[in-house]
């Protein structure tokens, strides 16, 4: 099992990364427009969002799936973009690490400014 500490540093590193993986990923849009689409409820406390990202030339695709959280409000838990699920993504490259060695080396790789790789 996983100490409480190890659980928090895990969760800040993680987030720390999904922002700069989003951040970076947003400055490379500059005249898009994003247009909001329908939301679906998909369970009692569980929605989609369709969204394009829309140019002159182009429209992609992304969905995002928010969960209504008691304390906070509606929260995004994943972001799906063309098809691929970052949550999916993630979870690959944490579990290639993982099959090879040990949470700390997962750690380890997040601590630093590289990529996680597998």
């Amino acid at each position: 099992p996983l100490s409480k500490s190890k659980r928090k540093e895990f969760s800040k590193l993680f987030v720390e990364r999904l922002k700069q993986s989003y951040l970076d990923k947003l400055d490379l849009y500059t005249d898009e427009e994003v247009v909001v689409g329908e939301a679906k409820q998909t369970k009692k406390n569980r929605v989609e969002v369709l969204t394009f990202l829309v140019s002159k030339d182009d429209k992609k695709e992304m969905t995002y799936k928010l969960y209504k959280s008691k304390k906070k409000g509606w929260l995004v838990y994943d972001v799906v973009v063309l098809g691929v699920s970052i949550v999916a993504t993630y979870r690959s490259q944490f579990s290639g690490i993982l099959k090879k060695g040990s949470m700390e080396q997962l750690l380890e790789r997040m601590r630093s400014t590289g990529e996680l790789g597998s």
